[in-house]
């Protein structure tokens, strides 16, 4: 970042690859992987102000490798504007309540800190738009939906997606010129907890993005 001239605000996307992710270690206390990730993440931000929104972020478990980050750094300008989006039916991510976060903190003398991540960010210039979709689960609200049932849970996820990028949800953050005929999908990336699950996942997101 130093390199090209760019802050750690400037991130706007970012790939957070966590070992055992979900995994609860015990040392004195209970602690999640990828809550001890979100506080030190939490105190690693507050160096920064990010006045154009948290990135755009996924987490992602991995079987070894400790925490590899993969990012993308854009510095707004006058050709281009940078803006956090919403999901109309998810909290946003950095404000998930203390009942919803797993284990203890990393700091026992103080609270456990939430997610620090947008559900998306759009990058625009004078023509044309560019969306990063976090990681999206099925998530509504802030509680997790049907954990046992893999094609409710993707059916879910991929409303959330389309409700975050949809025309009616852009236009509160004043995109009002983009051309809903001209809008496509141009990579998506699916994760899947269970490798029993992949053939249904898989088929399930053929299917609803077979047009698009």
């Amino acid at each position: 970042l130093d390199f090209e001239n760019l802050a750690f605000s400037d991130v706007v996307r970012q790939w957070n690859y966590i070992e055992n992710i979900i995994k609860i270690i015990n040392e004195g206390s209970e602690r999640q992987h990828y809550q001890i990730f979100n506080d030190v993440r939490s105190s690693f931000y507050g160096k920064s102000e990010f006045i154009n929104g948290y990135p755009s972020a996924t987490g992602i478990g991995i079987e070894t490798g400790g925490v590899v980050i993969d990012f993308v750094a854009l510095s707004p300008s006058r050709k281009l504007t940078i803006k956090p989006i919403k999901n109309p039916g998810q909290i946003d991510a950095f404000e998930y309540s203390e009942k919803v976060l797993v284990g203890k903190s990393l700091n026992e003398s103080l609270k456990k800190t939430s997610p620090k991540f947008e559900r998306g960010k759009v990058l625009q210039t004078l023509d044309a738009a560019r969306i990063y979709v976090s990681g999206t689960a099925a998530i509504l609200g802030e509680n997790i939906v049907d954990k046992r049932n893999i094609e409710k849970q993707t059916l879910v996820t991929i409303d959330n997606i389309r409700n975050l990028i949809s025309t009616e949800n852009l236009k509160e953050i004043g995109l009002n010129d983009l051309n809903p005929e001209k809008k496509s999908f141009s990579y998506i990336r699916t994760y899947v907890k269970h490798q029993k699950d992949i053939s249904a996942v898989k088929a399930i997101c053929e299917k609803q993005f077979k047009s698009e």
